[in-house]
């Protein structure tokens, strides 16, 4: 008879794996990722204690959507896809921020000339539309390649597709290949939702 391992033994994958049924291993995972999350959220927020707090919840946000959804493949370890997940989100958090940076006063007067602020649209209502988002967000990233991701991300940054080959050191109709293949994702993922 063997004797079952403890978790800390396991893998990454593993832990993964074992993380849809079983709390003590995502606590595991969380563990071990916990150093990369703090990592990046003092990357992200600079000197601010305040922001860093901020990054380091959306990081273990990341993570945790990130568990289940990861898929395993060949050259596609956990780490990877947690790291993109996770660093992912802060940039989204990041470009939420700097949004965000208006004065409210200059806010409630342009919300107000726009009609927005007459908007039937709850908390509720808006929180649910951005978790569905987010959820999108994490099936499609969990479908994706490295290769693709960064494909994607050069072109979402503005990129031409011969500035994206070149940066990426690709050639454009490699590019072109990639961003279909995202595209036809994309598309599976939208339509599972249908």
């Amino acid at each position: 008879m063997s004797v079952p391992r403890a978790l800390s033994e396991r893998s990454d994958e593993e832990l993964a794996r074992l993380a849809r049924f079983s709390a003590d291993a995502q606590s595991e995972l969380i563990g071990r990722f916990f150093g990369l999350i703090r990592y990046h959220a003092a990357r992200f927020a600079g000197g601010s204690a305040a922001d860093r707090e901020d990054y380091l919840q959306e990081g273990l946000i990341a993570l945790v959507y990130a568990i289940p959804l990861y898929e395993e493949r060949p050259g596609k370890t956990f780490a990877a896809y947690a790291q993109t997940c996770i660093v992912h989100r802060m940039e989204d958090h990041a470009r939420r921020e700097r949004r965000s940076d208006v004065p409210d006063d200059e806010l409630i007067a342009a919300m107000d000339a726009q009609g927005k602020l007459a908007d039937p649209e709850t908390p509720e209502t808006i929180l649910a539309d951005k978790e569905a988002f987010a959820e999108r967000r994490m099936r499609v990233m969990a479908l994706l390649s490295d290769r693709e991701w960064a494909v994607l991300e050069t072109i979402l940054d503005g990129l031409t597709y011969q500035e994206t080959a070149d940066k990426l050191g690709m050639t454009v109709k490699a590019v072109d290949s990639t961003m279909q293949r995202v595209r036809r994702k994309m598309r599976a993922v939208r339509d599972q939702e249908g």
